[in-house]
């Protein structure tokens, strides 16, 4: 199983993000977990709450995007030659119905669209949907509509 050094190496991209990311990230997860400024909870829980609430990091990037100097200057640059590399780094999944499929920055090869699927089998109404993360099943007794099993996962 290859490491991310040999996809790093295979998309052809000059930079180790990788990397970059990894160091920055450590440091972020640090201090919005130790800080007092962030509540506990999931990482999706804690950058919510940074994205939606006024805190030193959240200042400190405002500030330095709205920067008119050459600080500013170069960070809004950085961040859009990263968006670039990022567009441009497509993976070509293996083949799935005899079609390759890309996953990028932009796009995510899906294999199945389908968000609600039904089905009757003899006495019962089997519905599964999926939507905002969750997949939920419900089964009914067709005659009566009444539900015997709801699991949402």
């Amino acid at each position: 199983m290859p490491g991310y050094k040999d996809w790093i190496d295979a998309i052809d991209i000059k930079v180790d993000y990788f990397s970059a990311f990894m160091k920055a990230w450590i440091a972020f997860n640090a201090w919005y977990n130790f800080s007092g400024e962030v509540p506990s909870g999931s990482d999706k829980d804690c950058i919510e709450y940074i994205a939606g609430q006024t805190n030193r990091f959240k200042t400190y990037m405002m500030n330095l995007i709205n920067a008119e100097d050459a600080d500013g200057s170069a960070y809004r640059e950085n961040i859009a030659k990263l968006h670039g590399a990022l567009l441009h780094a497509a993976i070509t999944t293996q083949e799935y119905i005899g079609v390759r499929q890309s996953v990028s920055f932009a796009e995510v090869a899906v294999k199945n669209a389908n968000t609600l699927t039904r089905k009757d089998y003899y006495q019962h109404h089997y519905e599964c949907s999926r939507g905002r993360g969750k997949t939920k099943t419900v089964v009914t007794v067709k005659s009566t509509g009444a539900s015997v099993f709801s699991f949402e996962l």
